[in-house]
């Protein structure tokens, strides 16, 4: 339910900053007629709240999930409708953080950013779709160059957090094509694939590769994303399509990989609750999809979802083609719990200062002559500031926003109050969030972590 308020006011931030940009009359007369229909949407939810809180019997479960998917539907209708307004800037904070994906600085200029109507994240190579489009219609060969470009969602342009998602995107530029090698160990275990089956679980194998290399890169922070995205839409979150396995499939796919690293933080006593509630996120989706498969007829499909996971994770375990980018060391998790203090603060993060060691703080409470030439170089290090990388703004931003925001009583305590005014509310917050973590982007001089 929080998610999908969030939805909510994320459009109406779109809508008023294309306004403030634009200033046509006519985009103000339709920001108030975009506004009055996501009033009436969050008016139904909050009565609907009242219900639920009230009565949470386990035989209503089915029917909630599939008023919030009602509208969940209707919120991304009108995001469709946002074609209507005009579109805005891009924001600089998001390029910044798109040229991070290449080492190679001479090929930032080929990628590009398209705000796009439709609620999906995507990686096109536009410039050969434009050249296959050309040839089509005409014989003789344009020269055109291969122009990459990364699709965001428009209500997410100000939403660092779920940026996550481009990494994901960008992972199908940088992976070699190993899927037929795949569907080769796949096909020697007894499950015989016919043409069809093969392209649709070649193309799984790679949605599969590309959230594991997300994964790699930015930690559970991409997990965080990846459910926020896809809990809303609970009937899509159960089934798989041609082009993607199911969502549960996928965050079970990330979850282990995770897990295998010991990257949930489960280590630290301050954000122990990260990990926690991804479990917890994890635990509810596998209720909500077998609630969901219960109620339908069963697939006819031969594919086995369970059984391309397994061989998955067996394979790129022998093929030793991903492994952890980040060590999720004591010291890399004390880093994350000073930047959730100064986050907490309101204060930028996009720098950090080393944490000192127990051993110098020791030696500096004792007599100064204890304190070796090697203690001195330490202390001089741990005194200056450093930048900040991709999967450590992400994974700070969410700590604070799950334990600090979304699991706040905000909504869901005193649903006879005004919801207009709880939206607001909320929406101060989510602002305030995102304004200091697109600082931190534009002032951390992100490094460069991801490889291919």
């Amino acid at each position: 339910v929080v998610e999908l308020f969030e939805k909510i006011i994320r459009i109406r931030k779109f809508i008023k900053t294309a306004y403030e940009e634009d200033k046509r009359e006519s985009d103000r007369e339709l920001y108030k007629l975009y506004n009055q229909a996501l009033s009436f949407i969050s008016s139904e939810i909050s009565d609907f709240c009242k219900v639920i809180v009230k009565n949470s019997d386990e035989g209503e479960i089915f029917d909630n999930m599939l008023f919030i998917d009602e509208k969940y539907k209707s919120v991304i209708k009108i995001h469709e409708d946002l074609k209507n307004i005009s579109s805005i800037k891009i924001l600089p904070e998001i390029k910044s953080f798109l040229s991070e994906l290449d080492s190679e600085e001479e090929k930032l200029n080929k990628f590009n950013l398209i705000l796009t109507d439709n609620y999906s994240f995507k990686e096109r190579n536009l410039g050969k779709k434009i050249l296959k489009d050309l040839n089509d219609k005409y014989q003789k060969t344009p020269n055109i160059n291969n122009t990459h470009t990364f699709i965001l969602p428009k209500i997410e342009f100000s939403n660092p957090l779920n940026w996550s998602i481009l990494v994901h995107e960008y992972g199908h530029l940088v992976l070699e094509n190993e899927s037929d090698s795949f569907i080769s160990k796949f096909e020697s275990q007894g499950d015989k694939l016919n043409s069809s089956d093969k392209q649709l679980v070649r193309q799984w194998v790679e949605e599969l590769y590309c959230d594991v290399f997300a994964a790699k890169h930015l930690g559970p922070a991409y997990l965080v994303s990846f459910l926020s995205i896809n809990l809303l839409n609970s009937f899509d979150c159960s089934h798989f399509s041609n082009s993607h396995p199911s969502a549960y499939l996928r965050a079970e796919n990330i979850k282990s990989f995770l897990r295998k690293y010991d990257a949930d933080f489960s280590s630290s006593s301050t954000i122990t609750n990260y990990g926690k509630l991804l479990n917890e996120a994890m635990l509810n989706i596998g209720k909500t999809c077998n609630k969901i498969l219960n109620q339908l007829p069963s697939s006819q499909s031969k594919i086995n979802e369970t059984n391309i996971l397994r061989t998955f994770r067996a394979y790129i375990s022998e093929k030793n083609l991903m492994n952890l980018n980040t060590s999720y060391s004591n010291e890399n998790i004390k880093s994350i719990e000073l930047l959730l203090e100064k986050l907490k603060k309101g204060l930028p993060i996009g720098t950090i200062r080393k944490p000192l060691d127990a051993k110098l703080i020791k030696d500096l409470d004792k007599d100064s002559h204890s304190i070796s030439l090697d203690d001195i170089n330490n202390w001089k290090n741990a005194s200056i500031e450093r930048p900040t990388t991709h999967w450590e703004i992400l994974n700070t931003g969410w700590i604070y926003k799950i334990e600090h925001i979304k699991t706040s009583n905000l909504f869901f305590s005193d649903f006879d109050s005004n919801i207009q005014e709880k939206l607001d509310e909320y929406a101060e917050h989510i602002d305030k969030l995102d304004d200091i973590l697109l600082h931190s982007i534009s002032s951390s001089q992100i490094i460069k972590s991801i490889e291919k």
